[in-house]
């Protein structure tokens, strides 16, 4: 994680174990975790706006209630960035643990001497084979319109992840292998309709 947001999510980060480790100590802060960066950028934003009214109080005025103000505005920008931020963290990590998991899935799918790019389980239970036209219709919709795009490769994942099983117990019934097949060419039917394939 680089750039602004990535900095920013640091500084209030940091900001968070400083104040959590003066008052609850530095081991125990260290449990809190994504919490020390909206209370971060509560207290670093508040300080900020504190700063900044301060600056312009010299010049336009001499009251107090001006620092508090820029202080409860700051907190409340700082509380709502920190809470954009930690969403967005999440969210990266999130997908970097769907991407460990989906390269470790594939390390498997090698070991075991299989093609996981070729690989479309369900769809190779189903037609017969993995270079059946419908398997590769599949294959090709995948390629083209989920792993361009992060929510299709968490799809996709989650898909490697469940579907060898999937294709276990598809083999052992022939009434379900059926049914997944008309399923199948109902949506290739569509898929070919929109031009998706």
């Amino acid at each position: 994680m680089g750039g602004l947001a990535g900095g920013l999510y640091w500084v209030f980060q940091l900001v968070g174990s400083l104040f959590f480790a003066v008052l609850v100590g530095p081991k125990r802060a260290e449990r809190i975790g994504k919490s020390l960066a909206v209370v971060g950028g509560i207290i670093f934003c508040s300080g900020v706006g504190s700063l900044v009214t301060w600056a312009f109080k010299i010049q336009f005025n001499d009251d107090l209630s001006l620092g508090l103000g820029g202080a409860l505005i700051g907190g409340l920008i700082g509380f709502l960035l920190s809470l954009i931020l930690v969403a967005y963290v999440s969210h990266v990590e999130r997908e970097e643990e769907w991407e460990r998991r989906r390269e470790k899935r594939r390390a498997e799918m090698i070991a075991k001497g299989l093609d996981p790019d070729k690989s479309c389980f369900v769809a190779t239970a189903v037609f017969g084979s993995a270079d059946a036209p419908e398997t590769k219709d599949l294959r090709s919709w995948r390629d083209r319109h989920l792993l361009p795009n992060s929510s299709g490769r968490l799809l996709v994942g989650f898909y490697y992840y469940v579907s060898p099983r999937i294709a276990r117990v598809l083999e052992r019934s022939e009434i379900l292998k059926i049914t997944v097949r008309c399923l199948l060419k109902a949506f290739l039917t569509l898929l070919h309709k929109i031009g998706s394939v």
